[in-house]
């Protein structure tokens, strides 16, 4: 009877141990479905923010150019072999940017092979900076 006794307390034993095996189990799985619905979750906002880049891009593309800006545009020839030189000059004051260019491009020793690395237009002068040479009118 004993014996008996001690098996069926064992039988439970093993019983209880099958349960908490399986709610660990259960557990685990229910874990294992919390991080694929934060996967999902993840995947479900990097999508949301490829949405809304696209449509900034899209909206980047629908809106109109912007209007071109106001100036001058000056062609300059600068030394033989070096070949022409076109640089942008701001319309801060473009009736007489034409001829300032011109009065500069007669003091340019042509011969000698400066090329312009700056010009600069400001309201009274036009400043070209070439290799160790620096002319302002």
């Amino acid at each position: 009877m004993l014996l008996l006794l001690l098996l069926l307390l064992l039988l439970l034993l093993l019983l209880l141990l099958l349960l908490l095996l399986l709610l660990l189990l259960l557990l685990v799985l229910l874990l294992l479905l919390l991080i694929l619905l934060l996967l999902l979750l993840l995947l479900l906002l990097l999508l949301l923010l490829l949405l809304l880049l696209l449509l900034l891009l899209l909206l980047l593309l629908l809106l109109p150019p912007p209007p071109p800006e106001e100036g001058v545009y000056c062609f300059a020839h600068v030394g033989r072999s070096v070949g022409p030189s076109t640089m942008w000059f701001p319309d801060d004051n473009s009736r007489t940017l034409g001829a300032r260019i011109m009065k500069l491009h007669r003091y340019i020793d042509h011969d000698s092979q400066m090329t312009p690395i700056d010009f600069e237009v400001t309201r009274s002068k036009v400043k070209v900076t070439g290799e160790g040479h620096s002319l302002r009118i």
